[in-house]
């Protein structure tokens, strides 16, 4: 059981670290998932932001995902325990399911892997390198940049990430119950996308004898997850609701005006390029190895028939057993078929990536074993034997680095926005309650788990900004019976599937009504004004430093001038002392009105 815990302890470990630590770069996670799990978990006492998604008359979002994943929050409210806890504690139930995934995942393959060479070395040697993989794939799945974000967070890619580990473990070990029971459950009540990663399960039931057997699997996890689904969502839309077909419906098919393509183009596009940087950033050396393992094989499979298993032994030799296919088919066609898909979507973001991660680690430590059974053989010199294993083991020190190094970038200048929230002054009990605004910084609120004291005693709006698209409304207040449906079967604001802006978001004499404002020191853009400088106005009250891309002027450093690649580096890679230098910082403020101070 030592190629179990060991992983376990690993992820655990380091998920605990992503639990405390990570940021929240992703607007979406705010507003459709934390907003309103705060909303429903209070009972609607907290309030929360309502997004066009949650709009009864468009219901492309699914409370049942909130309540599968969310539901230490439930318990928190109900112990009383302080809204941040219960941002924690969600948190270390996502990542504890990741944790649990990486390390079954780690012991399977590990298993898997050896599994026909028992006949080829002792009980004990095999014993050591079921291990010693098994590290090496914990390893690859838990210490990198891109486990660090999506393990802990509390979008459906991060999750989505977990149940297709689970989904290649339990067909590794054919269970196919739970293998097609992972697939369904993610596309029905996680993220209908990444079912996706499911074709490989599919395709290989269905030539190796098992389609009566998939189509059975497939109707019975229907019956058995609609149900709950329909009535959940069903009773908070206030009319009969399926999620996941609106979400596909609404990105598929869109019926928007001068619209062409998906609808989520409304939201931006990116270049191909995009992914490439995410993967490198991420990923690391990881999706190296994982794109030379993809073009090895891609090579050996050409005149090979598909899903026939060829295991390199630990002694050199190779075993073949039709019943199963090989690990590298599977990882493979996984990653083809998903980066397939989402490289050619003109809307990109990083979090399309997460589900795919798994992958990535289980193909980059394949390949790191070939590489070391390649050489491995004791008809080569000594030196020539030790050459891998020193490959290996540089790969995974500068891929340590890297991770650490990347890691602080992102808790260094990007944490601002929860450091400062966390530290506005608890407001006094008093009947007019203050109010947070937000304007260029809409997208960096953290969620109302942390604003100090309860966000109860907090008002939350907007002030216009550059930003021309549709901003999230709030849920309106459940009627005097405390039911949260009241709120949740209504539009708190006027909603549309466009991103047209609607002008009811806005405060419309902020300079009187708002009592704080999250802004910044840079000057302000279009419809922006920039408050840091009215200081008749304002004072700032708390302020953290951080980074504005594409915001930096040469002329402020001589370094910077002659070495632009080192400066890009050191904004990407955190480096004591060089990257406090290189990086063209601004302030992040928490801005108090004059006269306000009673509130304090």
């Amino acid at each position: 059981m030592k190629h179990l815990f060991l992983p376990f302890k690993i992820a655990l470990a380091a998920n605990s670290f992503s639990v405390l630590f990570n940021v929240i770069n992703d607007c979406d996670e705010t507003y459709n998932y934390w907003e309103p799990l705060h909303f429903i978990s209070t009972n609607g006492e907290g309030g929360g932001f309502q997004t066009w998604e949650y709009s009864p008359s468009f219901g492309l979002r699914s409370y049942l995902y909130l309540w599968f994943f969310g539901w230490p929050s439930y318990l928190s409210f109900f112990m009383g325990f302080p809204n941040w806890l219960a941002f924690l504690l969600v948190r270390f139930f996502l990542g504890l399911v990741s944790a649990v995934s990486a390390s079954l995942l780690s012991s399977t393959v590990a298993t898997y892997i050896y599994s026909n060479n028992q006949k080829q070395i002792s009980e004990l040697d095999l014993t050591k390198r079921k291990v010693l993989f098994s590290f090496l794939l914990s390893f690859c799945c838990c210490i990198s940049p891109g486990n660090f974000l999506s393990s802990t967070t509390f979008l459906p890619s991060g999750p989505s990430a977990s149940l297709t580990a689970l989904m290649l473990v339990f067909w590794l070990k054919r269970c196919y119950f739970l293998a097609v029971g992972c697939v369904a459950f993610t596309g029905l009540i996680v993220w209908p996308f990444a079912a996706v990663l499911g074709i490989p399960l599919a395709v290989y039931m269905m030539f190796s004898g098992k389609m009566y057997r998939l189509v059975k699997l497939v109707i019975l996890w229907t019956f058995l997850l609609v149900p709950p689904l329909v009535l959940v969502d069903s009773f908070y839309f206030g009319r009969f609701i399926l999620a996941p077909f609106n979400i596909i419906r609404y990105n598929l098919f869109p019926q928007i005006k001068q619209q062409s393509g998906s609808a989520s183009q409304l939201y931006g596009t990116e270049p191909i390029s995009f992914y490439i940087k995410n993967y490198i950033l991420n990923q690391n050396l990881l999706c190296i190895f994982a794109l030379l393992l993809l073009l090895i094989s891609a090579v050996k499979y050409i005149l090979r028939p598909l899903f026939q298993t060829k295991i390199v032994s630990v002694s050199g030799h190779s075993d073949t057993n039709t019943s199963l296919p090989d690990i590298r088919l599977i990882v493979c066609s996984s990653l083809v078929i998903w980066n397939g898909i989402f490289f050619l979507q003109s809307h990109k973001e990083e979090r399309f990536l997460f589900p795919c991660y798994p992958f990535i680690s289980v193909a980059s430590a394949v390949f790191m074993l070939g590489l070391i059974e390649t050489f491995n053989s004791n008809t080569r010199p000594t030196y020539i034997r030790h050459i891998a294993l020193f490959i290996v083991l540089v790969s995974c020190s500068v891929t340590f680095l890297l991770t650490v190094s990347r890691i602080f970038t992102l808790i260094r200048w990007y944490s601002s926005p929860i450091f400062l929230v966390k530290h506005i002054p608890v407001p006094s009990f008093q009947s007019n309650k203050p109010l947070l605004c937000i304007g260029r910084e809409w997208h960096y609120f953290p969620s109302r788990f942390l604003l100090p004291g309860g966000a109860e005693n907090w008002r939350i709006g907007f002030v216009q900004s550059a930003f021309s698209g549709q901003l999230p409304g709030q849920f309106a207040k459940p009627l005097s019976n405390g039911v949260v449906s009241s709120s949740t079967r209504i539009d708190g604001s006027h909603f549309n599937s466009e991103n047209v802006e609607e002008i009811d978001r806005f405060i419309t004499n902020e300079s009187n009504e708002c009592t704080y404002i999250l802004d910044r020191d840079s000057p302000p853009g279009v419809r922006e004004k920039w408050y840091v400088a009215d200081q008749k106005t304002w004072f700032s009250l708390v302020n953290r430093t951080t980074i504005e891309p594409n915001n930096y002027n040469p002329d402020d450093n001589l370094l910077g001038q002659s070495l632009t690649f080192l400066r890009q580096f050191l904004r990407i890679f955190y480096i004591p002392i060089l990257s406090e230098k290189i990086d063209h910082r601004i302030y992040l403020h928490i801005l108090a009105r004059y006269g306000n101070e009673l509130t304090v």
